[in-house]
């Protein structure tokens, strides 16, 4: 669970989030996902739509342009 990361994953929407160093977290979120068919395919489908909707390249330079141009302005 990182800031970057929080910023892409919305816990139990489009992924899972276990704090740095949290082993038996990380492990309780694993055996869940293997546990847990539906879940798993819930998460996978959130997460590929966020990407499809919010990682396109086009999208993200835009972006960055609009930063850089704001910052050099």
């Amino acid at each position: 669970r990182t800031p970057t990361t929080e910023s892409y994953v919305t816990n139990g929407v489009n992924g899972i989030l276990v704090e740095p160093k949290d082993v038996d977290g990380l492990r309780m979120a694993i055996q869940d996902l293997l546990a847990n068919d539906e879940k798993r395919k819930t998460l996978g489908k959130n997460a590929r739509a966020f990407v499809e909707n919010n990682c396109d390249i086009e999208r993200t330079a835009q972006k960055m342009a609009e930063f850089f141009k704001k910052i050099c302005a």
